[in-house]
């Protein structure tokens, strides 16, 4: 807890602290250089250090959150006593700033952006600053939400990030039935330096180290489309407003939408997504009861089940008694 507000778990927070370090990790398995902004419980960069990088950089503001991150060395693979971690107790902000360091995966996970001080991480200024400490084809993550939000808020920030990263998308990191958003989510905008998106082969070579965490269950890279929401922000968000420091409109946005929730966020997601002719082929691929299995595998390994997980009307026995063994040991 953070000023009283969970920042931080062992089960709720699953998907988005996993999969904000193995999304750009997967399709960037040649990175050497990590930094992650906010370090929480540790859980997203020691999910970092399942891959061959060289050098970790997390950067906190509290030394506080990093003496109880060690209530998560079960979770977090014990990532402060790793020799490539440097802890870096400073403003996120200023560590971008001032440092010599490039990077080739940045990710932002600060907390929700009503909490004082918070707004100005997501401004025009603070994406150029980590899009300039990006190598080339380097990516940037930056973690978002829909709950107690307004979709004039939600949409400010979209279209901030993607005023910074033109070649950019946005994920959902609940999983979830085919093609369906649901309610209050974390989100993920990924930000690319360059004209390289997202490699099925590039996360092909590198799944073994994914399936080497013991927070998440994932057999197949290519189930990982399923949480691409658009793959045009410019379009998903529209014209309006976007959020600078001279203009910190998030800064009394975020705490006036507090205790609302707006279900618009989700139909403007549904109705304005757009998804590139390569992914839909690979959604189109894994379209089957295995896939179907693999995938309710790894929403389970996060503690999200939903319903209809597979087909089990047109499953065949032994996929209806693989999904029973799934649910029991659940």
């Amino acid at each position: 807890l953070n000023s009283g507000k969970g920042d931080a778990s062992s089960h709720a927070d699953m998907p988005m602290q996993t999969l904000i370090a193995h999304v750009p990790l997967l399709f960037r398995p040649e990175a050497r250089d990590v930094l992650v902004i906010g370090l929480a419980s540790g859980i997203s960069a020691g999910e970092a250090l399942l891959y061959p990088i060289e050098h970790l950089d997390v950067v906190d503001i509290s030394e506080q959150v990093a003496e109880a991150s060690s209530f998560f060395i079960p979770w977090n693979n014990n990532v402060l006593a790793n020799p490539k971690t440097e802890l870096i107790i400073q403003d996120a902000r200023a560590h971008l700033e001032l440092t010599s360091r490039s990077y080739d995966v940045i990710i932002a996970e600060p907390s929700n952006p009503w909490m004082a001080g918070l707004a100005n991480l997501f401004t025009e200024e603070c994406f150029t600053l980590a899009r300039n400490r990006l190598k080339q084809d380097g990516i940037f993550v930056q973690m978002f939400h829909s709950y107690q939000m307004d979709w004039s808020t939600f949409s400010m920030v979209g279209r901030t990030f993607a005023t910074v990263f033109p070649h950019s998308l946005l994920m959902v990191t609940c999983p979830s039935a085919e093609n369906a958003i649901r309610p209050d989510n974390d989100y993920l905008f990924i930000g690319f330096n360059g004209t390289t998106g997202f490699s099925p082969d590039a996360a092909g070579r590198a799944i073994a180290y994914a399936q080497q965490s013991h927070n998440m269950t994932l057999s197949n890279p290519a189930l990982l489309y399923r949480l691409i929401v658009s793959e045009d922000l410019v379009r998903l968000f529209g014209a309006g407003p976007i959020h600078t420091d001279n203009r910190p409109l998030l800064e009394f946005a975020a705490p006036r939408a507090m205790y609302t929730s707006d279900p618009s966020i989700e139909k403007n997601l549904t109705s304005r997504r757009l998804l590139s002719p390569d992914t839909a082929s690979i959604l189109a691929a894994i379209n089957n009861r295995e896939d179907q299995l693999a995938f309710a595998a790894f929403a389970l390994s996060l503690y999200q089940p939903f319903p209809d997980m597979i087909d089990l009307e047109h499953a065949t026995p032994d996929q209806r008694g693989r999904f029973v063994s799934l649910i029991e040991e659940y």
